[in-house]
């Protein structure tokens, strides 16, 4: 679509949602898949003042209706098979045309109530609010609400533009989903401020992924480690990318030894990044290239202030010391809804969760979440330094690192491996143990050496790759057949 096809469709949307009786502040249910739709549906919301809730197009059924009645929504916008289960839970839901772009048209659905259910988990009333509603991803506990308005989005936006250079003459490819904040604001936003355009595609696919970027002469793309690590583990290699300037990783941290490999096989920069809902979804970028980060560092602060101290805010830690971190700016949020969690928020700083530190240049390396650290007898240790080493090892497709209860320690280490060839056979998964236990003890000191190693065939992980370690975790515990190594 050109800029004025795509205005023409995001008008005739904003002249609906006014006939509808929408007003500013109104919630608005967005469960579209990434598609042009869902572009128009939402640049419509956000020129009428709605606030939008984006959920994820392909929830099971029982859960896909909790979300449906959970919230205080005036309207819709749903797929075909969504729209099927909301007609179940409404009275006399009304569908009119949103919008149309070539012969498809987008619909919106009204209704006058929603059907009473005493089933329904945790009603969540958001006041009325122009910007997006959003909900942290539960890693490390119960998601919490984030109200975004259109000036943090902006703010956000334009850093991505002024960090990453971007012109009119740059093409976003995203593959990330819509529902969560990084294609919203990373690429999209992005995109409208510094007029450039966008390629979008339903799902990733590593198939269609270089043959996309190449057709489409794509100049970047934010991409979650997962796919960046499923790139590097299929044989598909491009022949011309002399258009794509860089791959941001997001996320979750990128192992280094999957940046290396991916960037000496394709000759194409990987600039890491440090970022959240709550600020939203960039703190820290590499700077681009030529210039390097050093190895580990997730970039430099961009724009946002940044202090590494206690958890009380009380003690402001020295450089190269690892302690919470706490960010400052105009696009960070002040609060959550219903003022959830008011003590991560202090004289105008907001504590991340997160544990790292800087160094003397101003870079920032992550040591974890501080509720993903784990205490072994008074001896934090991070994930992500023991995931790193084992990372490296040629038979380990994904290595997840996780607290693992214990009556001495509280808890100690344990490992769970993802093998790139299968095996079922004890030998050779004794052996890959050891061979694991003796690259950590070689690299770090004796007690992040993990003392359980778990074989699997998959890793709990949210829809941008982030290793869920809270429900990997639960799942080793309550599953007693899962073989300790």
């Amino acid at each position: 679509m050109t800029n004025g096809q795509l205005l023409e469709a995001v008008d005739q949307a904003v002249k609906t949602f006014n006939k509808a009786g929408l007003k500013v502040g109104d919630l608005l249910l967005l469960a579209l898949p990434n598609s042009t739709a869902y572009v128009i549906s939402y640049l419509a919301a956000m020129r009428t003042g709605l606030a939008i809730y984006s959920m994820n197009p392909k929830m099971p059924e029982k859960q896909a209706k909790n979300e449906f009645r959970k919230r205080n929504y005036k309207a819709a916008i749903l797929d075909d098979d969504y729209q099927e289960l909301f007609n179940q839970i409404v009275k006399n839901p009304k569908i009119k045309t949103l919008s149309n772009y070539g012969d498809y048209s987008i619909k919106l659905t009204s209704w006058e109530t929603i059907k009473a259910n005493n089933d329904v988990n945790d009603f969540d009333e958001i006041p009325k609010h122009s910007g997006i509603v959003i909900y942290t991803s539960g890693t490390t506990g119960k998601p919490k609400g984030v109200l975004l308005d259109h000036s943090q989005m902006y703010t956000a936006g334009d850093n991505v533009v002024q960090s990453h250079k971007l012109t009119e003459n740059d093409r976003v490819y995203i593959v990330l989903p819509f529902y969560h904040i990084n294609a919203q604001n990373i690429a999209l936003m992005s995109a409208l401020i510094s007029g450039g355009s966008i390629v979008v595609q339903k799902h990733f696919s590593a198939h269609k992924f270089w043959p996309v970027v190449e057709n489409q002469e794509v100049t970047w793309v934010s991409a979650a480690p997962a796919i960046i690590l499923i790139l590097l583990n299929t044989e598909i290699n491009p022949n011309n990318l002399q258009k794509l300037r860089f791959i941001r990783s997001t996320s979750a941290p990128l192992a280094i030894a999957a940046m290396d490999q991916f960037e000496e096989r394709f000759k194409v920069p990987i600039l890491n990044s440090y970022g959240m809902t709550e600020a939203p979804s960039q703190i820290a970028v590499d700077p681009m290239p030529p210039l390097h980060s050093p190895a580990g560092s997730s970039g430099k602060p961009f724009n946002i202030a940044i202090k590494i101290s206690d958890k009380k805010l009380t003690k402001e830690l020295s450089i190269g010391e690892d302690g919470e971190i706490w960010i400052k700016g105009t696009n960070t949020i002040t609060s959550y809804l219903h003022n959830r969690d008011q003590e991560s928020f202090v004289n105008g700083w907001f504590r991340t969760g997160d544990v790292g530190h800087l160094d003397k240049d101003g870079f920032i390396f992550l040591a974890g979440r501080s509720k993903e650290m784990i205490n072994k007898s008074g001896d934090k240790i991070s994930p992500y330094e023991v995931e790193d080493i084992i990372d490296k090892l040629p038979f380990v497709d994904s290595a997840a690192v996780i607290g693992y209860p214990d009556k001495i320690y509280g808890e100690t280490v344990a490992a769970v491996i993802i093998l790139k060839d299968s095996t079922d056979k004890k030998t050779a998964l004794i052996d890959f143990a050891k061979q694991i236990r003796k690259i950590v003890s070689l690299q770090e000191e004796k007690f992040k050496v993990p003392q359980y190693i778990f074989f699997m065939k998959d890793i709990p992980r949210g829809a941008t790759g982030k290793i869920q370690r809270t429900a990997l975790k639960n799942k080793i515990i309550e599953n007693k057949e899962i073989d300790k190594y």
